[in-house]
Order: structure tokens, then sequence, then C-alpha cells
């Protein structure tokens, strides 16, 4: 029975109106003749799943896939036999099958499935619909801006620039496109084409003005001059799309962004303040509005404030994607819209700055649900529980002052003439020892938490994960040595992609020093000494983490009867004092610009040398002294605590 083009017609129209019941039943009644044609079964699953409240893409996506494969083979068997045509294929478009496809995988924020599929038709974009070749670039431009591969977004941006061009150019006194009408996608009816499809079959959706095309243009490449740290041009471009459009809430973002990066903290509020509604293209703008005001918090070191915006962006955003209480599953309308794991990291970072650890714990262990592949969400999260067990340890310490001294606790060490008694240093309590006798144990987790608790044995399962995750980056950005890395910043060729792998390198690095950290209160001296010895044999190592990684090789070294190997370490420690308290010095000077009211970043490995240069200078001494008994050299040792007690002042004589 040949098709009614009216019926495709009512059902286009009825779907673009929102009626998805009758689509679905004139869609099912051209299904009945045509029951094989893979555009029908598209635009009849398309349907089904708006349907469904668009609860279901997964089983869209292997719809889709399924047309898309049989549609390729179809076409290859025939190319190969010469033919014009297939029955099986008819006028089936397979890079629309592919768009809709990267269009739900980015909904799921499976980012990197999603690129893949677009790049793959970008690599062939010169046969594909005009207008469909516009949708894909610009969501080819979000992903690998999203996933910062700017060399890539620069060269799609120029190719959308060509585009728009080669469109916009007058044909034979037309602009703009022809006025004459062309056939639909579907082929349900003839309906006058609209921009851009000078060379376009299928009529757009909505109503795109080459206006609107150029301001986006505009917008994406103050993006990318932004991520690129280039402000003078990403101000111009910015400038221009807010001449061009003034309410241009987008265009407000990005100025905001880039007064922020300016250090112009006030203005970048006060154009946040003037972008504060709501938007019909992102349902969450309130939480994106918060969670900047959060980020320009953060900036100026005020971490109590942007803890407070972070919360009220996740209450927004909680509001929007929140799940029904009858277990139903959320829109992906409303997922893709949905940031709680990007703000419960911003949360939870600023938490950490401000020394609450558990609660920053929790934050980060909500935004590994989707961050599961960042090497630095590991590493806070390990910091998170590191914090934890300062905190329960200060807990402790402060318990015990207000109660009668405890029998002085010691271990044994060797055996025979070799045997050594090691008292506690300093007031550095085990973990052990805080689980028992801490008053107010951490609280039990739940069911649902029960493996994921802020103690120091998860903070080493993190703290690994971090190292793993930082291994895989390094492998798919090419393994480029450190070292590489650091001439090219020297010679100012970094590329983004090599800043990222420098920035990797960092983490690994730091994720290594904190585990030797972890593994010498947890009482296991030899992988303290295992993770040193790996994290000094890197090279180009910073000052600061090379003089803690050769003050915890002494510790594990003592620790294992071996006070010949230790000394060496101590007195390179020793030797790097000067920089340790440079680094000292520079984190506890207020930012420029702010006054000194500003709390100033702390970090957790300077909490204890945080007094002043010769309060760490006074600890590696100590230090060496220890090694000097162990080596019953007391006349050394004598020598080395009379210079701690000298640069410590009157608290080193109480230690």
């Amino acid at each position: 029975m040949p098709d009614d083009p009216s019926e495709a017609a009512a059902a286009a129209a009825a779907y673009t109106e929102g009626d998805h019941a009758t689509a679905h039943s004139l869609l099912q009644g051209i299904l009945s003749s045509r029951d094989q044609d893979p555009k029908v079964l598209h635009n009849v699953a398309i349907t089904d799943y708006a349907m469904g409240g668009c609860k279901e893409p997964r089983k869209l996506l292997a719809v889709l896939e399924r047309l898309r494969a049989r549609v390729e083979e179809a076409r290859e068997k025939a190319d190969a036999s010469d033919s014009i045509g297939s029955d099986l294929v008819g006028d089936a478009d397979p890079s629309l099958l592919a768009y809709n496809s990267a269009v739900v995988l980015y909904q799921l924020k499976q980012y990197g499935k999603a690129r893949a599929v677009l790049d793959d038709m970008f690599a062939q974009i010169e046969p594909v619909d005009e207008f469909l070749a516009f949708r894909s670039c610009f969501l080819l431009l979000d992903l690998q801006l999203l996933q910062r591969q700017l060399e890539k977004a620069a060269e799609v941006l120029a190719y959308l620039e060509r585009s728009y061009a080669m469109l916009t150019k007058s044909d034979g006194g037309r602009e703009n496109g022809s006025a004459e009408s062309r056939d639909s996608a579907d082929g349900a009816s003839s309906l006058p084409s609209d921009w851009p499809n000078k060379r376009s079959a299928r009529r757009p959706p909505t109503d795109i003005s080459p206006e609107e095309v150029r301001s986006a243009l505009n917008l994406y490449k103050a993006k990318l001059a932004l991520l690129a740290r280039s402000s003078k041009s990403s101000k111009r471009e910015i400038k221009t799309t807010l001449n061009a459009c003034a309410q241009d809430t987008t265009g407000l973002f990005l100025k905001a962004n880039n007064e922020s990066l300016r250090q112009n903290y006030r203005k970048a509020m006060k154009l946040l303040s003037n972008c504060n509604q709501r938007s019909e293209r992102d349902p969450n703008f309130a939480a994106l509005y918060y969670n900047n005001m959060g980020c320009i918090h953060h900036s100026m070191r005020r971490h109590t404030a942007a803890a407070f915006y972070f919360g009220r962006a996740l209450r927004e955003n909680a509001s929007l994607c929140a799940p029904a209480a009858n277990g139903e599953a959320v829109p992906l309308t409303h997922f893709s819209c949905d940031r709680r794991s990007e703000l419960e990291y911003n949360r939870g970072l600023q938490l950490l700055l401000a020394g609450k650890g558990e609660a920053a714990f929790a934050c980060f262990h909500a935004a590994l649900k989707l961050l599961h592949r960042q090497p630095r969400a590991w590493l806070r999260a390990g910091e998170a529980c590191i914090a934890a067990h300062l905190e329960r340890e200060q807990a402790v310490r402060a318990g015990r002052a207000g109660s009668r001294p405890s029998a002085v606790g010691c271990e044994m060490l060797g055996v025979g003439g070799r045997r050594r008694l090691l008292l506690p240093v300093g007031e550095r309590l085990a973990a052990a020892e805080i689980a028992d006798e801490s008053e107010e144990p951490p609280p039990q987790p739940t069911t649902e938490s029960a493996i994921a608790a802020p103690t120091l044995e998860h903070g080493v399962k993190c703290l690994r994960a971090a190292i793993t995750q930082c291994d895989e980056a390094l492998r798919t950005a090419g393994g480029l040595a450190h070292g590489a890395l650091v001439a090219r910043a020297a010679q100012g060729t970094l590329s983004q992609a090599d800043e990222y792998a420098l920035q990797v390198h960092t983490v690994r690095r730091v994720a290594t020093l904190q585990l030797a950290w972890c593994a010498l209160v947890l009482a296991d001296p030899l992988a303290a000494l295992g993770w040193c010895e790996a994290l000094l044999a890197c090279e180009g190592l910073a000052h600061n983490l090379k003089a803690h990684a050769h003050t915890f090789a002494c510790d594990a070294l003592c620790h294992l009867d071996r006070s010949a190997e230790a000394a060496p370490h101590a007195r390179e420690a020793l030797a790097l004092s000067d920089a340790m308290g440079g680094v000292v010095a520079a984190s506890e000077a207020p930012p420029a610009g702010e006054g000194n009211e500003l709390e100033p970043v702390r970090n957790v490995w300077y909490e204890r040398e945080a007094l002043g240069d010769g309060k760490a200078a006074a600890g590696l001494y100590a230090t060496l002294a220890s090694v000097h008994v162990l080596r019953d050299d007391l006349a050394q040792a004598r020598a080395c605590v009379a210079q701690a007690m000298s640069l410590g002042g009157a608290e080193s004589r109480t230690a």
C-alpha cells in the first residue's frame, strides 16, 4: 500500500507540538506498511522514548545502534553491487542516527563515547546535511571544551566559521538560503526551508537566524579564549556578543568569569547579580549562579562563604533533579542538568580548606560517583581522610590534657643485643590508639557507605586510586616525561594537553608523599620507605616534596633499625629546610589586594611546621638527634638537641 504523506506530516506536527500519543498512533499506522524502513523505526523509537518521559535512554541507545549498524551494512552492500539504492535502506540517514546517539550519550554524561561518535562524524562531515552538520559541530565543541581539547576545538570552530561565511554569502540576489520549498527529511510535507539550508533537505525544528548562529560562534570563541587564558581575546568576543544581544546570560556569565580570572572579584560578583534570572536553555540556572559565586569567593580565599554558596547551589540543584519519592527514574532531561557531583566536589574542597575533614569526605564521596576518573578527586578524598584523622587526633590530645597523664607507651624493636625501646616521637598518636581512646568516636557509616568511612585505611585506597588514574591519564596523553614538559613550559610552548599532563604528574607525586605519611602512621615503615624512594627517584622534584620525602624516609629507616642509612636522609632534609621554610612563609602570606582579614589556604603537610622557619629546622635537628642516639653517638645527639632547642624556642624544650 503506498504511503500517505499527510500521515507523516501529521505525525511530525503532533510530535513538534508535544502530542506524543497522537504522533505514536499515526506512526504505528505508517509502520504497518513500512515495518522494515529504518527511518520509520527510528521515529517510532524516538516517540516511544518521549512518551515514557525520557526515562529509558539505554533502551533508545540500543535501538539506535542496531538501526545505524543495519543502515551502514546495507549501504556497504549497495555500494559493492553498484546499485543505486536499497529497499532495506531507503533514504535513511546514518548521520542522523549517529547524532541522536551522541545526544543521548551526552545527556548520560558519557562524554568520551559521545565525542568518539561525533569525531567519526566530523571526519566525514562534507556529505552530511548542513543543518545537522551545524548541530553536530556545536555539540562536538561542547564536548571538546568540556574535556579541554582546545586544539581540536579550534579546528571545529574554524570549520563552522568557514561554513557560516559560505552559507550567509549572497546567492543570486538572495541571502541566507533559497525561498523555494523542499521536502522535509521524512518526506512528510513540503515546507519552506529555513536557515541554514542552502543544501539542506531537513527543516530545522526551531527558527534559527544567522544572527543567533553568529552570536553562538562568538560565545564559543570566548570560551576557547578563556580556557586558553587569553583574557584580551575573550573580552573582545564577549563584548561583541553582548552588543548584539544585551540580555545574553551566557555572555554575562563568561564576562564575570573573565573578570574573576583577572582578580576583579567585585566586578565579577556585580555582573553575576545582573544575570540572576531563569534561563529556558538551562533550567538549572540558579545552581550555576550560586556555583559561580562560590568560585569567586574561593578565589578570594573566603572558604566559609564559598561553602555557603555551594550549599545553596546544591539545594537549587536538588529541587530540580531530586529523584522521585516512589523510586521512579529521573527523566534524562533533568539528569543532564544535574550538577550535583561537581557542586559536591567544590563544596568538599572548601570544607577541607576550612579544616572539616569528615564533612569534606562526605562531599568527595558523593562527587566520585561521576568523577571517578579524575585523579584530583581521589586525591582530595584521601586528603579528607587524613584531615579527619588529624581532627580525631586533636580531639584525643585535648581529652588527655584535661585528665591525668597515662603510662608512657613504647614499642619494642629487634631481638637480643639489637633490641630497642621506641618512645613516642612528639605528640603523634597511632591510628589504633585514637580509635581506642577517643571519647567521641566517629559515627558509624550506614549500609550504603559502609566501605567509605573517613579512615586512614580508606584514605590509602583513595590515594592508590589517584595514582592509578594518573598513570592511565598519562598513558592516554602519550606518556610524556615530566622533564620534557618542564622544558616546554620554560620555552613557552606548553599546549593545553601538556599543561594537563604536568598537573597529573604533580597530583601523582603529592599522592605518593601522602601514602608515605599514611604508611608511617599505620606502623608500616617498609611501605613508607618504598613510597619515599619512588618519590625521590622522580626527576625535577619540588624542594618541599623532596624535604618531606627525606624526612619520612629517615623516620621509616629508624623504625627498621637502619640508622646508618637514615642519617643521610636527615642531613638532606636539613639542607632543604630553607626551601621548606619558604613554602611555609608563602602559605601564610595573605592574598594580594584582599587585606589581612582573609584566612590563607592551609596545607595539612605544614600544620606542624607552619610556625616559622626555625620551628621546621628544629624538628629536623630533633630527627637527626634521634638518629645519632640510635647509633650510640651521644655527643652528636646532644649537639643536635642543643641546636633544635635554640631554633625552636620554649616550645621545643617541652617536647
